[in-house]
């Protein structure tokens, strides 16, 4: 089971869900194709991070940045980023067939995933920020 097997997530196609697991495009391997999944958990989990620190701790961690629409506008910078790479990651191969034939699936699947995972950015970039939020010299009451 992984992470995205046992969240709540924007209602896309059980076979994009296969598909992001790793099924093989053969149809008859299994479970041997990239993961998409893990790729990218581990890209919100680590941009999360890293913009949450930077926004504590560096390039922003000064009194004319202590602003909550520059803490919103750092969420909404890392979940876009996220968004466009669950996005790519998840349609490419959709046009060239390289999936499995039995697995339908289209951009609008796509999209959903790539929106459940900027959503899970915001999420992870939000507890991120109360976590370390308190060891900031300019920005301890941001966001709130």
């Amino acid at each position: 089971m992984s992470f995205w097997d046992k969240v709540p997530r924007f209602d896309y196609t059980r076979d994009l869900h296969i598909h992001l697991k790793g099924w093989a495009a053969d149809c008859n391997s299994g479970y041997v194709g990239q993961n998409v999944y893990q790729s990218v958990l581990l890209l919100l989990l680590v941009l999360a991070g890293i913009f949450s620190v930077n926004y504590y701790f560096g390039i922003f961690n000064r009194p004319k940045f202590s602003r909550r629409r520059v803490w919103l506008l750092n969420m909404l910078t890392v979940s876009t980023l996220v968004f466009v790479w669950a996005y790519i990651m998840s349609s490419s191969g959709m046009h060239d067939g390289r999936h499995c034939a039995d697995l339908h699936f289209n951009g609008g699947d796509c999209m959903l995933f790539a929106f459940t995972a900027a959503i899970y950015t915001a999420l992870f970039f939000t507890v991120y920020s109360f976590l370390i939020k308190w060891f900031s010299l300019n920005n301890k009451r941001v966001p709130f």
